[in-house]
């Protein structure tokens, strides 16, 4: 399915074009790591998350160009992927004041979601 992210005006910005502040910053990131989380527990890591495949529309952020998506279970680099996927996340939101060990929440979501405890 395709949807245009914008309005009449133009589409919505990337990420890597936003400049947060802290606070914002803040719940974006919790956001955002909820959303990979519901990715993951869906069977799927993104495989090229970043500033630039995330839009900001309307105080809301939106996870864009999965078609490369690997199986979290078939693929023998997933956690690799995962990892590579966090820390492109947290290099922009450290820059808004944020810092994060993507290394840890990537260990944290994979142990989870090996054993279930992920939900959609």
């Amino acid at each position: 399915l395709l949807e245009f992210i914008g309005d009449e005006d133009g589409p919505a910005q990337q990420l890597k074009d936003v400049r947060l502040t802290r606070d914002s910053a803040l719940q974006h990131f919790t956001d955002l790591l909820q959303n990979v989380e519901r990715i993951l527990a869906a069977g799927l890591v993104h495989g090229d998350l970043s500033a630039y495949n995330i839009l900001y529309w309307q105080n809301q952020l939106v996870i864009i160009d999965f078609p490369q998506a690997v199986d979290a279970d078939a693929n023998p680099n997933a956690l690799d992927l995962l990892e590579r996927d966090l820390a492109n996340v947290c290099s922009y939101f450290e820059r808004c004041g944020v810092k994060a060990d993507p290394g840890r929440i990537a260990n944290d979501m994979w142990t989870r979601w090996r054993f279930g405890e992920l939900r959609v």
